[in-house]
C-alpha cells in the first residue's frame, strides 16, 4: 500500500468532520486576517516600529511566523489531540486493523497525514507572506527576499511539533476533553512554572531553562523585534532567554524524533 493510499485514507475519515474543518477554516482565515488587523493601526508603542514595515522583506516572514506560531498552538495542537481521541472512542484504528491493514500501515497512515497537512498549511503560510508584502512601504524589495535563517523550515518544524505533541497528548490520555485541557495546560502553565518557578531556582545560572519542549518550539518563530533582548535584559540573567533560530531547530528536531518513538512505542504495544 503506497503512501498516498494512506493518507488518502485517513483524508476519507475526517473530510466531513465538522471540527476538523473548522479547525483548518480558521487557521487559512486568520493567518492572512490577524495580519491585516495591524494594519488598521497607524502606529504602534515603542519599541515597535512602524506598522507596515512589517510587511517588508526579510521582516514579514517572521511576523506571519510568528502569527502562524499562536495559531499552530491553538489550532494544530487541538487537531492532533483530536484526531487520535476520536479514533480512540470510535475504535478506527482496531477496525483498520480488522479491515487488513498492519499497525505499521495504520501508524504510518497518521503520521503520514499529518505530514501532509503541515506540508499544506505551511504552503499557504508561503503564500501569504507574498499576499501580504503587497501592503509593505516597498513591496517585493529587500534582501533576501525568501526569509532568512531557514525560516520557511523553521515554520514547518513548529506546525509539526505542535501537531505530533498534541498527538502524543490525546494518545497517551483517551479522553478527548481531558487531554485538550492538559495540552493547553502544559503549554500555558505547567511548563512555564516549571521553568521559572522550580527550574530557574534550582539552576539561576543555568541556560538549560530555555530546552522545554513547547519553549523550543515558540522560539522557532518569534516576534520579529528586540523584544527579545528587552525581556532578557529586564530579567537580569546571566544568559539569553531566548534561543537563537539554530539552537531552536535542532531542539525541535530532537524533540520530534522523541515525540514519533513514543507514538509509535505506544501504537504498536498497546491494545487497538
Amino acid at each position: 500500500m503506497n503512501i498516498l493510499h494512506l493518507i488518502e485514507l485517513e483524508w476519507l475519515k475526517y473530510r466531513k468532520n465538522t471540527t476538523f474543518r473548522i479547525s483548518l477554516i480558521l487557521y487559512f482565515a486568520l493567518l492572512p486576517s490577524i495580519a491585516g488587523v495591524l494594519l488598521s493601526f497607524e502606529t504602534l508603542p515603542p519599541p515597535l516600529p512602524n506598522p507596515q514595515s512589517f510587511f517588508d522583506f526579510p521582516i514579514i516572514w517572521d511576523f506571519m511566523g510568528y502569527i502562524g506560531n499562536w495559531l499552530a498552538y491553538f489550532l494544530f495542537g487541538f487537531l492532533g489531540v483530536y484526531i487520535i481521541s476520536v479514533d480512540s472512542s470510535n475504535k478506527t484504528l482496531r477496525q483498520g486493523v480488522i479491515n487488513g491493514l498492519s499497525r505499521k500501515q495504520v501508524i504510518s497512515a497518521k503520521l503520514l497525514f499529518i505530514l501532509a497537512l503541515t506540508l499544506i498549511t505551511t504552503f499557504y503560510y508561503i503564500l501569504c507572506v507574498f499576499a501580504m508584502a503587497n501592503f509593505g512601504t516597498n513591496p517585493f524589495e529587500g534582501s533576501p527576499l525568501l526569509g532568512q535563517e531557514m525560516i520557511i523550515l523553521r515554520f514547518f518544524v513548529m506546525s509539526l511539533s505542535y501537531f505530533v505533541f498534541g498527538f502524543l497528548i490525546g494518545l497517551l490520555i483517551r479522553s478527548i476533553g481531558v487531554a485538550t485541557m492538559l495540552y493547553f495546560l502544559y503549554v500555558f502553565f505547567i511548563e512555564v512554572i516549571l521553568r521559572y518557578v522550580v527550574h530557574l531556582n534550582l539552576f539561576p545560572k543555568s541556560r538549560s531553562m530555555v530546552y522545554y519542549p513547547m519553549n523550543v518550539v515558540e522560539d522557532l518563530t518569534p516576534f520579529p523585534s528586540g523584544s527579545q533582548e528587552v525581556a532578557s535584559n529586564s530579567m537580569q540573567l546571566d544568559f539569553n532567554l531566548f534561543l537563537t533560530p539554530t539552537e531552536a531547530l535542532i531542539a525541535s528536531g530532537i524533540y520530534l524524533l522523541l515525540y514519533v518513538i513514543g507514538i509509535v512505542f505506544i501504537l504498536l504495544k498497546r491494545d487497538l
